[in-house]
C-alpha cells in the first residue's frame, strides 16, 4: 500500500511538473514576444524621434537670431539713406 502511494504521488507530481514546465515554456515564449515587439516600438520611436530633431535642427538653421535680422534691416536702412543721400546731392548739383 504504501508503494502505490509513492507510485501515484510521483506519478502525479512528475505530470505536475511536466504541467508547469509546459505552461513556464509559455511564459518565456511570451515574454520573449513581448520584449521583440516592445524592442520593436522603442525602435520605431527612436527613429520617429530621429526624423524629428533631425526637423527640428533643419527649422534651426534657417531661423536667424535677433541680432542677424537688426543686422540685416540696418544694412538697408544703411543703403537706403545712403541712395536717399545720394538723390539729394545729385538734385542739389543739377544732375537729376
Amino acid at each position: 500500500m504504501k508503494r502505490l502511494l509513492s507510485f501515484t504521488f510521483l506519478f502525479f507530481f512528475s505530470l505536475y511538473s511536466m504541467y508547469a514546465v509546459q505552461q513556464e515554456d509559455i511564459t518565456i515564449k511570451e515574454l520573449e514576444s513581448t520584449v521583440k515587439d516592445k524592442a520593436n516600438e522603442l525602435a520605431i520611436d527612436d527613429k520617429a524621434s530621429l526624423i524629428q530633431n533631425k526637423a527640428i535642427a533643419k527649422r534651426k538653421r534657417h531661423v536667424r537670431s535677433a541680432r542677424q535680422i537688426q543686422g540685416i534691416f540696418g544694412h538697408a536702412i544703411k543703403r537706403a539713406s545712403h541712395r536717399e543721400l545720394i538723390d539729394k546731392r545729385k538734385r542739389i548739383a543739377g544732375n537729376y
